[in-house]
Formats: structure tokens, sequence, C-alpha cells
């Protein structure tokens, strides 16, 4: 019997500002960046999410607001 694990969803993309947002596998809005956010910071989070979410996937977002 395998074990579903969690998939949590998480996107970064650069246009004029970075939007980045973090949701749970249950579709809940964890984090979400301000337009101050910098890429490092972003990277830093997806970082930390990999080490916790073996099957976190990337997913592109165009802006912060249809969410």
């Amino acid at each position: 019997m395998k074990l579903k694990q969690e998939r949590f969803e998480y996107g970064c993309m650069s246009d004029y500002e970075w939007y980045f947002m973090l949701k749970s596998p249950k579709g809940k809005l964890i984090f979400h960046s301000d337009p101050y956010t910098t890429e490092e910071e972003c990277r830093r989070v997806i970082n930390a999410v990999k080490q916790y979410a073996i099957n976190a996937e990337v997913v592109q977002v165009d802006k912060l607001e249809q969410y």
C-alpha cells in the first residue's frame, strides 16, 4: 500500500515584480510575497519547501490577484 504524499504548490515569477505564493495540498494559501519580496527570498522559501515536500511542483502565476 502506497501512502499518498502531501503535495504543496508554489509559484515564483519575474516580470516587473516578483509574485510568490505557497499553497498547501488542501489549497489553503500559506504564504505570498509582496512586491518588495526579492528573488533571493522567494528562492529561499522554495528551497525550504522542497526539503519537506518531496512532491512539490512549480506553478507559474501571472498575478497573485488571481488567487
